[in-house]
C-alpha cells in the first residue's frame, strides 16, 4: 500500500442540525483494508452522514478527512471516491454500453475495460434499456460505475436492501474482492445485520443522530462467544426500546424464513432496527405482522432518552452480564 496514513476516511465531531433532527458530534475512523457498517433505524441520520462526506450537505461543525484530504481543498478527490446508494440513478431509456461513454466523460481515470468486465461477471445486458432490469441487476450496474473508476473507497447508502439473498452474496463477494490488497476501504450503511457482519470489520450503530456504538466487530463477538452480531445488536435494541426476547426470537425467525425463500412473492415484510417501518403485501404473514405491531407499539410507546447508556466508552459494559 503506498500510502503513508492509516485511515481512509475519518470523520471528527460531526454535526448538522434541521428543524426536526439532528446530528450530533459523530467520530469514527475507516482504516485502510477495513469496511464499517454503520447500522440505524430509519431517519437515524445514515444517509445524512453519507451526504456530508460527500459535500452534498455543509456541516454545522467538525472536520472530514477522505484520503487525507478534505473535499473542500480538492474537487479531485471525487474521482478516489465510489457510491452506491439505495436506488441506482440512470435514465430510464440508458444501457449499459452507454453507461460506459458517460462515465469516461466524467471520470479522469475510467476504465472501459474493468467496467465491461463486471458487466460479463455480473450477467447484465448490454444492450438492454435501464428501465427493464431489475432492482438487482439495477445495483450491480451502479457497482459496477463504482468499482471502474479506481476509487480507493466505496460510500454505500443501503447497497443491498431489497436484494434477494443470492444477489446480495453476489454483491458482498465483489466487495470483499475490492478491500482484498489493504489498499481500499469501504463505508457500508445497511440495516441488514447479516451483510455488516459478514462484510464489516468495524460496526457503528447510529441512533436518533447519536453515535451510540463504535467498535471492533470482533471486540463485540469475542465478548459474547455464543451470539450473532444480530444477538448483540437486538440485545441493546431491547434495552433500549423495552422490546422483550420472545418477540424479537418471533420476528428473527420469520426474517430469516423470508430470506429462506426469496422467490415467494406473497409477502415484502421489512424491519429496521427500531423504525417500527413495515412492508407488507395483502398475504404476508399474520405473525410477521403481529410482531411487527408489537415492535412498532413497544417503540412508539418509550421515553428512553437517546443519551442513556449506550455511550462509546460503556456501550458494552451496558449490554446485560447474563446475556
Amino acid at each position: 500500500m503506498e500510502e503513508n496514513f492509516m485511515n481512509a476516511l475519518e470523520v471528527r465531531n460531526l454535526s448538522k442540525s434541521f428543524k426536526d433532527f439532528a446530528l450530533q458530534n459523530l467520530t469514527f475512523s475507516i482504516p485502510f483494508g477495513s469496511a464499517l457498517g454503520l447500522i440505524g433505524e430509519n431517519g437515524a441520520g445514515k444517509s445524512t452522514t453519507i451526504a456530508l462526506i460527500l459535500g452534498l450537505l455543509q456541516p454545522d461543525a467538525g472536520q472530514i478527512s477522505i484520503l487525507d484530504q478534505s473535499l473542500s481543498q480538492s474537487i479531485d478527490l471525487k474521482e478516489d471516491i465510489g457510491t452506491v446508494f439505495d436506488e441506482a440513478c440512470f435514465p430510464d431509456g440508458i444501457n449499459a454500453r452507454k453507461v460506459d461513454l458517460i462515465e469516461a466523460l466524467l471520470y479522469k481515470n475510467w476504465s472501459s475495460e474493468t467496467y465491461f468486465d463486471y458487466i460479463q461477471r455480473f450477467n447484465l445486458p448490454e444492450t438492454k434499456a435501464f428501465k427493464a432490469y431489475s432492482r438487482g441487476m439495477k445495483m450491480k450496474l451502479a457497482l459496477a460505475v463504482a468499482l471502474s473508476h479506481n476509487a480507493k473507497i466505496l460510500l454505500l447508502d443501503e447497497a443491498t436492501g431489497g436484494l434477494d439473498p443470492l444477489a446480495r452474496e453476489e454483491l458482498l463477494e465483489e466487495l470483499k474482492k475490492f478491500l482484498s490488497d489493504g489498499a481500499h476501504a469501504i463505508l457500508l450503511s445497511s440495516h441488514i445485520v447479516s451483510d455488516i457482519e459478514k462484510l464489516c470489520s468495524h460496526v457503528a450503530f447510529l441512533h436518533k443522530g447519536r453515535l451510540i456504538l463504535n467498535e471492533k466487530k470482533e471486540t463485540l463477538l469475542s465478548a459474547y462467544p455464543q451470539k450473532s452480531l444480530e444477538d448483540i445488536l437486538s440485545w441493546m435494541l431491547q434495552r433500549r426500546c423495552g422490546i422483550n426476547e420472545t418477540t424479537w426470537t418471533d420476528t428473527k425467525r420469520c426474517v430469516r424464513t423470508m430470506d429462506a425463500k426469496p422467490n415467494i412473492d406473497s409477502y415484502d415484510f421489512y424491519i429496521s432496527l427500531d423504525s417500527s417501518f413495515l412492508r407488507r403485501r395483502p398475504h404476508a404473514w399474520k405473525h410477521c405482522h403481529a410482531a411487527a405491531g408489537h415492535i412498532s407499539n413497544s417503540i412508539r410507546s418509550s421515553n428512553t432518552d437517546s443519551r442513556s447508556s449506550f455511550n462509546r466508552e460503556n456501550s458494552l459494559a451496558a449490554l446485560h452480564p447474563s446475556f
